[in-house]
């Protein structure tokens, strides 16, 4: 036998080995009944399923000596109500084992033959609660490890996503059905292990998985149907936009330099709408130069500003909503375009009044914009895409705002 340290591990007083169900006239039971008619035995076996112990600390727990705590452990061993779990070594390095109780919980049943039928009944029906407890469990983890899977599902991948889920879901049944379909007319065994579940557990068993995966499914079925678009919902109000006396028509800014500033928000969604802008006055034939605070420059300005951000471009249900508040000066005057900024975002005093001797037009307007929505609409939306992409949502985001604030402030509506 190998030395052990003298620090003890630890040992524990489980049981996990199968029930031990024992006839009133079986010799074991018999054998039971002499070693527990002594009350040092009994008080022994209840300490060690309080806690592992030595034969001293034994001792020293039932007020006896060392030698009838031995006497009285070999007696729970002979009738399998203990067993030795470790070794230690004392501070003078004598050997001394450690006793716990045995792996098989003990009940003496008494009572005739169809109550000891109605005994295993009610154990049968323990079990199977317990186990449909422990697969619920299981499949509910699953779901869960499936839902964060889809949203990292590729875009070249969707179309494989259904089929995807209902291999998942046809697994699980199979392995269901298989396990409540063996013998019914198999016995229980009485004596060393746990009884099978009985028919009407079994079909319990199976409705409620079949239940389970069919409710786990039905997002992702719904997901894949014609009435799912896989956009997400966007809306922009129309803007409040108002323009400078000018008769020269909408404002040309090709072979011209536009000097673009972006304010406020989400720092993701700032550089997309930035990103965006470029490529819409580049679309007009304007050089465009980027500047992080209003100035004055040499050229026409364009300045966007938004509040009330609100950005969640992650999980199941992405969505973002906010204001955005944007202004053209065709001089690039700061003071102007910094007044009537001010101005639109006070929205109780009317529109601007623009100065008549400014030189070139101005145009000054805003609008909320909203995109996706924290419900099961947007998640349906997600699955139908084959996940959710924070960088896609955020840059679509940022693109669509950048959109309606040159389309508003260049409409020819405003300016003839």
């Amino acid at each position: 036998m190998s030395l052990l340290s003298s620090l003890r591990s630890e040992p524990e007083s489980s049981q996990e080995g199968p029930l031990r169900i024992l006839d009133v006239d079986d010799d074991e039971a018999d054998a039971v009944f002499d070693a527990l008619s002594s009350k040092t035995t009994r008080t022994i076996l209840a300490e060690l399923h309080r806690s592992p112990s030595t034969p001293t600390e034994l001792a020293d727990q039932t007020d006896t000596s060392i030698q009838n705590a031995m006497y009285h452990l070999e007696k729970l061993e002979e009738t399998e109500l203990a067993r030795v779990v470790d070794t230690q070594y004392s501070s003078r390095g004598k050997e001394m084992q450690i006793y716990a109780p045995s792996e098989n919980a003990a009940v003496v049943f008494i009572g005739t033959d169809d109550r000891k039928d109605g005994l295993f009944s009610m154990f049968k029906r323990f079990l199977g609660a317990i186990g449909i407890i422990a697969l619920i469990g299981v499949v509910l983890q699953a779901t869960t490890s499936v839902l964060e899977a889809v949203q990292q599902i590729p875009e070249e991948q969707v179309a494989s996503s259904p089929n995807s889920l209902v291999a998942f879901a046809g697994a699980i049944t199979t392995l269901v059905v298989s396990y409540v379909s063996n013998d019914d007319s198999q016995p229980p065994n009485s004596r060393g292990t746990s009884p099978v579940l009985d028919p009407m557990t079994r079909k319990t068993l199976l409705t409620t998985i079949v239940l389970l995966t069919g409710v786990c499914a039905t997002p992702v079925a719904l997901a894949y149907s014609p009435a799912v678009s896989g956009e997400y919902y966007t809306s922009t109000t129309p803007a409040e936009t108002t323009g400078s006396e000018a008769n020269a028509g909408v404002p040309d800014v090709s072979d011209e330099t536009v000097h673009v500033v972006v304010k406020g928000g989400n720092p993701d969604v700032r550089e997309a709408l930035s990103d965006q802008l470029v490529t819409k006055f580049n679309e007009r034939g304007a050089t465009v130069e980027q500047h992080e605070t209003i100035r004055s420059v040499s050229g026409s300005l364009f300045v966007v500003q938004l509040t009330d951000n609100h950005a969640e471009a992650g999980g199941l249900t992405p969505s973002a909503n906010f204001t955005t508040y944007f202004t053209y000066v065709e001089y690039g005057n700061a003071t102007v375009a910094r007044t009537v900024l001010s101005h639109e975002q006070t929205s109780d005093i009317g529109p601007p009044l623009f100065q008549k001797n400014l030189p070139g037009r101005i145009a000054v307007g805003s609008f909320v914009f909203e995109r996706g929505s924290p419900d099961l609409t947007s998640a349906l939306n997600t699955i139908k895409r084959g996940g959710g992409d924070p960088a896609v949502f955020t840059s679509e985001v940022g693109a669509a705002a950048a959109n309606s604030s040159v389309d508003q402030a260049f409409d020819k509506r405003l300016w003839t």
